[in-house]
């Protein structure tokens, strides 16, 4: 019978109770994993003509759908805020809105990320 890919039970660490847990970081590792230093990893920085680039490009995006972008976030957040699909209007919103466009309309609706804190049609559950 084959082995599973991941440790049992037994050989994985427990969570630590006095520090913020973070999966395979400080809480469930893998005792026998190589704790070896990672390579250092060398920053790429995009030039000042990239920079330019992908503003341009974001500012094409939005006006190519400035008529209908209003209405998709519209209906993201009124999902949103009633507990509907999300997932459904999220997927409509990201081919006709920029990922600030759609960060917006959650902050509006959901207002700043609190951790723990789970909301269904404004009650805090």
């Amino acid at each position: 019978m084959p082995q599973p890919a991941h440790p049992a039970k037994s050989q994985v660490t427990a969570p630590a109770a006095s520090s913020e847990a973070v999966v395979g970081v400080n809480i469930f590792t893998d005792p026998d994993a190589n704790r070896a230093a990672p390579a250092k990893v060398e920053l790429a920085r995009a030039t000042e003509a990239e920079k330019q680039s992908q503003l341009d490009r974001l500012a094409g995006f939005q006006a190519r759908h400035a008529e209908v972008a209003p209405a998709v976030l519209r209906r993201l957040k009124e999902t949103a805020a009633g507990c509907g699909n999300v997932f459904e209007a999220l997927m409509k919103a990201v081919r006709r809105c920029s990922l600030g466009q759609i960060s917006e309309a959650f902050f509006e609706v959901g207002g700043q990320y609190r951790r723990n804190v789970w909301r269904c049609g404004g009650v805090a559950r």
